[in-house]
């Protein structure tokens, strides 16, 4: 955690000295509730990174700022530091992504800015260690480069895409032709929705279980009835189906957890006088929602309704799978 303090005192000092009024280091201690004597390490730490740093004698002050050079390039690129900055960190949020054109083509972003600014391999030191994610679970997209190139030009142009996908739910592999509408990353994996000519509705395919991807030639008139927000918040997770009131009591001691979170866009939180909270959501009752209750063991009472409470209830019967309506 104090790393990332420091991280995100720099982000502050680097928009402080990049301003026109410089960085005065008695306001700034001030405004972050730190020391004066860390605003200055944290300078010498940004100096020896490769800032190029000086002190000037303002109105009656001393004020630190970039020299004039290193303004100059970044004026001349129409990019901040610490939007450089921030693009670095964007890199990293993409870790879970690794393979796909998106990562490999914000590589070649930075890349490009940096060869106009020699300063991009000290915004570089900062920038990677600004946000770390856990890469534990994250899936494999080395080989799914075409496959995704070919699924965004389905969705750009509206192309019907003709693909073989492989079922968890029937364990078998499907031909397909779908009209591909967007693509969504959900616990560090990506998935389409897309709607199906031979389901008849919108379905949530898994991208690295398409395969033999083809373009016949034909095009398709978006659907703008289509509500695919309303469709993802019907489900607990990316699936979706019919929503039905659900209602979960949580034990004391993990009552803070459940309180500091949005877990549903229709939640309702009620504290309870003995310490416990009751969680109230309007959701269809799939495999991701069983198994997150599950999670929570003996912490979690399920009020109802009843399909849910038979099978994730108070876990006093085990865990039965659903099996409803996903791919």
């Amino acid at each position: 955690m104090p790393r990332n303090a420091q991280v995100i005192r720099f982000m502050a000092l680097l928009r402080e000295l990049e301003s026109a009024k410089g960085l005065y280091v008695p306001k700034m201690a001030e405004k972050l509730s730190v020391t004066r004597r860390t605003i200055y390490r944290d300078l010498q730490a940004i100096e020896d990174s490769g800032f190029p740093l000086y002190r000037d004698k303002g109105d009656s002050r001393m004020v630190w700022r970039f020299v004039d050079s290193y303004r100059s390039s970044v004026r001349e690129l129409s990019i901040s530091t610490s939007e450089m900055l921030a693009l670095w960190s964007a890199l990293g949020f993409l870790r879970n992504l690794n393979g796909t054109p998106f990562e490999t083509d914000i590589r070649s972003l930075i890349k490009k800015i940096e060869s106009l600014n020699n300063n991009g391999n000290r915004l570089k030191k900062l920038g990677g260690s600004l946000f770390y994610r856990l890469e534990k679970g994250t899936k494999d997209y080395s080989a799914s480069g075409e496959t995704i190139r070919l699924l965004l030009k389905g969705i750009l142009e509206s192309r019907v895409l003709l693909l073989d996908y492989y079922s968890f739910h029937s364990e078998k592999v499907k031909k397909l032709e779908i009209h591909p509408y967007h693509l969504l990353e959900h616990k560090k994996g990506l998935y389409l929705f897309c709607h199906s000519m031979e389901h008849g509705k919108i379905i949530t395919l898994a991208i690295e279980r398409i395969r033999n991807i083809k373009l016949p030639g034909k095009t398709f008139e978006p659907d703008v009835s289509l509500d695919f927000e309303s469709y993802a918040n019907s489900g607990f997770g990316i699936f979706s189906g019919k929503e039905e009131p659900v209602e979960l009591i949580f034990s004391k001691g993990v009552a803070r957890y459940i309180k500091e979170r949005r877990w549903h866009p229709t939640q309702r939180l009620k504290k309870m006088k003995d310490g416990r909270v009751k969680l109230s959501f309007k959701t269809c009752i799939d495999f991701e929602l069983v198994h997150w209750i599950r999670g929570f063991g003996q912490d979690v009472e399920v009020v109802g309704p009843k399909k849910l409470e038979n099978n994730a209830g108070n876990m006093a019967s085990g865990f039965k799978m659903l099996r409803v309506g996903r791919e």
